[in-house]
């Protein structure tokens, strides 16, 4: 059910103030946590908290009123509002109310204080705010510039494993700390995993874009090194190893795990990829979300289509651009229609961050549903980009740029309008967005029916219903959503209607 939170008596001394002004100017009052009615006014309490509830209220009375039933209908009946509950144990009630009448209702004497309705968050990280951040954790969680020099998460990767394809990566860098996974690596010619190469530590800087506590996206992801550098040569993979490693990958790796390859070639003519584009597919098919690089281009680093790099051009992988967090696409990055989404990245970052980062976004999504497909994973990270904010991008290339935080929660009720008197009918949660977990509460008609995803019931008599269903995610953002519902007299079908 919804947490909503009852504060103490012992908790009037808060930030304590008085004066006649209190009497009619509720909306100045909402400029402090509690404040202490004067001998003829009841106390206001968490009118400023930033999760209150609009309009909604829990009116506690003094101790020597006894009706609580009685007088609960009727000061809500006297102010036109709404009862949700009447709270005989804690000598008050719950429910609607509006600003005028909570002006009114304190110039009562029974009423003891009136408390803005709270919704306390579930067990979760919660929404984290990080100030300073670098350009592209900054861009990465808003829809719109400018720049906020921001960046806010609520999940951090907890439980996935992100493999970094690449030359090594540093086990004492101290934004991996304690993350490494030393005893399930990949490595060839008796190459260190756990090193990058001195002169180009590339590996280490993906792992840090990727899962990095301050630089990166999924701040408590495992990390695991498959280092497939040619040995001497810290600047090109070896298209064997790079194979073998993702083959071992699919069938060795802990799931739910994630593939970052932040490289691409040119295809020669016709021909592209081979082994490397079949070993990323055969990745992918047994579950592991694979992330790759558009590419910086040929030679000259001026972006090209990537329909012309491998793995860039394999359609059943994550493939990523590059723009400023100025959102424009830079120049060296590849672009067109086998591009899945852009990220924004600084200037020396190349797609190889933006393919890190983006690994990053994917596992926080994989941290919420760790049985996700990397279908799923696909059409979450790249469906919730966001649309049309970018310039410069090429021809066929999606006006897309990655975006990291989950979707605002929205709710609607399925089910039938009309019923009949003697039907039983059922109806279902439909919802988008959030962060689960997930607690609901359905009413009828003011009243408490169900906390499941859905409710069924019958019309019992009545000639109509209303239907409220209240949810809350697992960082505390609520929703609501109403359905009203007909009852025919003369349907004696036993249907639900439409």
């Amino acid at each position: 059910m919804l947490c909503l939170l009852v504060i103490a008596a012992g908790c009037d001394t808060q930030n304590n103030l008085s004066g006649p002004q209190l009497q009619v100017d509720l909306a100045a009052s909402r400029n402090s946590s509690a404040i202490v009615g004067t001998d003829t006014l009841a106390r206001l309490l968490e009118m400023n908290n930033s999760k209150r509830l609009a309009g909604r209220y829990i009116v506690r009375f003094a101790a020597d009123m006894k009706d609580a039933d009685r007088v609960s209908r009727e000061l809500v009946g006297r102010f036109n509002g709404k009862i949700y509950k009447v709270m005989p144990g804690l000598n008050g009630f719950w429910g609607e109310l509006s600003d005028s009448a909570v002006v009114a209702l304190r110039a009562d004497r029974r009423i003891r204080y009136i408390e803005a309705d709270v919704a306390i968050p579930l067990a979760g990280v919660g929404d984290t705010t990080q100030y300073s951040a670098t350009g592209h954790l900054d861009r990465m969680d808003q829809r719109t510039l400018p720049l906020t020099g921001t960046y806010e998460w609520s999940v951090v990767g907890t439980g996935v494993h992100i493999w970094v394809v690449d030359n090594g990566v540093n086990v004492n860098e101290p934004e991996l700390t304690g993350r490494v996974n030393t005893s399930f690596y990949f490595t060839y010619n008796g190459q260190n995993p756990f090193e990058s190469c001195a002169t180009n530590p590339h590996g280490t800087n993906m792992a840090k874009a990727a899962a990095g506590s301050t630089t990166g996206v999924a701040r408590n992801a495992i990390i695991h090194s498959a280092r497939v550098n040619d040995s001497g040569d810290c600047g090109s993979f070896s298209s064997g190893a790079a194979s073998s490693a993702m083959e071992f990958i699919a069938d060795y790796s802990p799931r739910p795990a994630i593939i970052n390859y932040s490289a691409s070639k040119d295809c020669f003519g016709p021909f592209c990829g081979f082994t490397v584009d079949d070993a990323a597919v055969y990745a992918r098919d047994r579950g592991v979300t694979v992330v790759v690089s558009a590419g910086n281009g040929g030679d000259d680093l001026v972006g090209d289509d990537a329909c012309g790099f491998s793995p860039a051009h394999v359609g059943s992988l994550i493939t990523v651009g590059a723009t400023s967090v100025a959102d424009a696409r830079h120049t060296y990055s590849n672009f067109g229609s086998c591009v899945d989404l852009f990220a924004g990245v600084d200037y020396g970052g190349g797609t190889s961050v933006a393919a890190a980062v983006t690994s990053g976004v994917a596992a926080l999504y994989l941290q919420l549903y760790p049985g996700a497909s990397p279908t799923a994973v696909a059409n979450e990270v790249v469906g919730k980009g966001t649309f049309n904010v970018l310039s410069g991008l090429g021809s066929g290339s999606p006006n897309r740029l990655l975006y990291s935080r989950q979707l605002e929660l929205t709710l609607g009720i399925g089910g039938p309008s009309t019923m009949g008197p003697y039907s039983s009918c059922t109806w279902i949660s439909v919802r988008a967005g959030g962060q689960p977990p997930y607690s609901f509460e359905w009413r009828r008609d003011n009243a408490v029916v169900s906390v499941d995803e859905v409710y069924s019931g019958t019309a019992g008599g009545a000639s109509s219903l209303t239907l409220e269903l209240r949810v809350l995610d697992g960082v505390g953002r609520t929703s609501s959503a109403y359905h009203d519902v007909a009852i025919d007299p003369y349907d004696t079908t036993f249907q639900c209607g439409p």
